[in-house]
């Protein structure tokens, strides 16, 4: 174990992410260096991802159909990996001859680069020199002639500030996420949050034992969500069976008339029971695939702070884990889609009919009910999904969001500023973004509250709504004859969807199409366009009718026409840029005395509607 640490710090040959001496080392687009199993390691926790972004600097690389294994070996560090292993050889004392290890020709260096850990003869030099504006932006060079006049040794130098070369970089600035000297935080950090180099290392320590500890309960939890999601498939089974039982009492004294039809009901209990099957196995799947990934990411970091100390690159490197890690525990557990799958099916009831000239029988549909509703002290204009039994809303000119569970607990969202809200979405990360009282400005907010970005977009006929497409990017519709697309930081304009109608709301499915609403307009307008323009078959509401569309994760859409106090919800699937009518369940009651209603799907039998100030929760069928 010495012996390695000494051949790391010799020539600053140790893995960011294991903090062993590098092992097979392998080179990011980016031009950091890992061990190429760390990356495996590291891939394995985030492998729905088509690149891999840097540990360090967050840069993407691309990644070919092998992954990490087609990544490129870094020749150069394996080589002084290989040389640092052979005794009496490495830095060597400060007379010694020390050759380039950036080029093949062996040249005697004049300058050691602290960033790329390469020593670099003339050519080499200036070559890094020319690029410094680019590639090499920041990378600190020193003279090894400054280096013999000083008696230092390279080592000493990458804990050495670059302002002000003879003081150590012993300190962290929060703000900037840096270490620098204390000099530093008289002239470029003044009011910064400064700590000490072992206070942050202690936190992070800190940070990554309650995630241990986190990671113990969460993975106890999803072990048991298991568990239950496999007897689920017994209730299942028994529904099924009684479902046969039924239908061949039924066929007992019409077998020779009526076959076909048996054949026909038998067929549909075999299709409910292989797709709710498959859907208790996609759950169950997901849930393994968090599980394991919660499980290597904690590996990793159990294994990699158990140094006694951790450098600037590690300490950068570690804290994007933990943050990573942080998010994915901040998922909720789907605890009760098993559960509705199962009762979807223990719902269906088979109806034979009497007459013997008519077929076996049909299966009766479950019905859509209101389970819950609230009433607020302010009209709804803005929803989104939280939880699958959660939402948070935007009351009409009030200050602040809350949200507000189908048990009717609510709790204000105390790190948002205090403003007027029109509308709310979020990004992954835990980002917000919100519409205020203006026509043209849209903020975005980091998970503390910070705000991080504000966007000024075209000015419409209504106040902007937004919502959040599967890649991140922000849709905006504001009443204007086009839909808005910005990538996900909200500053880069990237489509303009010409519409027909002028929508107020806008959906991104996962296969790229927008579904757009006219909302409380007449005539009141839903349409299906793709990014150039092109649009489906429009779907129409009839006079003083408006409609409210939601889209579900598998890109299924609800449509509620809401009209004088009363409510249908359909549900549609994409055809191309047609919707189809899959199912209309019954009509429902709501407030009368506004038109202005929102409606977010929660999950695949859960939906919340908002129509005026009332709230509701609302069980439409497993379909």
């Amino acid at each position: 174990m010495a012996e390695n640490e000494l051949l790391a710090s010799s020539q600053n040959l140790s893995c960011p992410l294991c903090l062993e001496v590098f092992k097979d080392a392998t080179l990011l687009i980016c031009g950091h260096t890992f061990c190429r199993k760390c990356l495996q390691n590291y891939d394995e926790t985030h492998s729905e991802l088509p690149d891999m972004v840097c540990p360090l600097c967050r840069l993407p690389t691309k990644l070919e159909e092998d992954r990490v294994s087609g990544l490129p070996a870094n020749v150069t560090v394996n080589g002084l990996v290989e040389e640092c292993r052979i005794p009496n050889e490495g830095h060597g004392s400060l007379e010694d001859v020390f050759k380039c290890t950036a080029c093949e020709f062996g040249k005697d260096a004049v300058s050691f680069c602290i960033s790329c850990s390469h020593y670099m003869c003339e050519d080499c030099h200036g070559g890094h020199c020319k690029l410094i504006t680019s590639f090499f932006k920041g990378h600190q060079v020193v003279s090894l002639d400054d280096v013999k006049e000083k008696n230092i040794s390279i080592d000493d130098l990458s804990y050495k500030c670059s302002v002000h070369k003879r003081d150590d970089k012993d300190l962290f600035c929060e703000d900037c996420k840096m270490f620098i000297c204390y000099k530093c935080t008289i002239v470029g950090h003044r009011g910064h949050i400064i700590k000490n180099q072992p206070d942050v290392e202690n936190e992070l320590k800190g940070t990554v034992d309650r995630l241990i500890t986190r990671c113990d309960s969460n993975i106890a939890s999803l072990k048991l969500n298991i568990e239950v999601i496999e007897t689920k498939k017994e209730g299942v089974l028994d529904a099924a069976q009684k479902l046969r039982a039924d239908v061949m009492e039924a066929v007992h004294g019409k077998v020779n008339q009526l076959q076909e039809d048996e054949r026909m009901l038998l067929g549909q209990i075999d299709a409910l029971q292989e797709r709710c099957d498959g859907d208790l196995d996609a759950l169950r799947e997901y849930d393994l695939q968090r599980l394991n990934c919660i499980s290597r990411s904690m590996t990793m970091m159990q294994d990699s702070i158990k140094t006694h100390h951790l450098e600037m690159d590690k300490l950068a490197a570690h804290s994007s884990i933990c943050e990573e890690l942080d998010n994915l525990l901040l998922e909720p557990l789907d605890d009760t889609s098993a559960t509705d799958i199962v009762e979807s099916v223990q719902e269906v009831r088979f109806l034979p009919t009497d007459d013997m000239h008519q077929e076996i029988g049909q299966f009766s549909n479950p019905s859509c009910r209101v389970l819950s509703k609230f009433e607020l002290p302010k009209q709804i204009q803005g929803m989104v999904k939280k939880t699958i039994n959660s939402v948070v809303i935007a009351q009409y000119g009030g200050q602040s969001v809350i949200s507000i569970d189908s048990n009717g607990e609510k709790q204000d969202m105390q790190k948002l500023p205090s403003m007027f809200y029109y509308d709310i979405a979020f990004q992954s990360r835990s980002k917000m973004v919100v519409s205020s009282n203006s026509y043209y400005e849209i903020h975005v907010h980091a998970k503390d509250g910070s705000r991080l970005a504000t966007m000024e977009i075209p000015r419409g006929g209504d106040y902007p709504r937004v919502s959040i497409g599967p890649s991140d990017e922000i849709l905006v519709a504001n009443k204007s004859n086009q839909v808005f697309i910005y990538e996900s930081s909200g500053q880069t304009l990237t489509h303009t969807v010409p519409t027909a109608s002028a929508p107020k709301q806008a959906f991104a499915t996962m296969s790229g199409a927008i579904v757009t609403s006219s909302c409380d307009a007449n005539p009141s307008v839903v349409q299906v366009y793709d990014r150039d323009g092109r649009a489906g078959e429009a779907i129409r509401a009839s006079q003083g009718e408006y409609l409210y569309p939601a889209v579900d994760s598998k890109d299924r859409v609800f449509i509620a026409r809401v009209k004088k106090g009363r409510v249908q919800i359909a549900l549609y699937e994409l055809e191309g840029l047609d919707l189809r009518k899959k199912a209309q369940f019954e009509e429902q009651k709501v407030a009368t005395g506004s038109n202005a209603c929102y409606l977010v799907c929660l999950s695949r039998s859960m939906l919340a509607l908002a129509s005026g100030c009332w709230l509701y929760f609302v069980k439409v069928p497993y379909i």
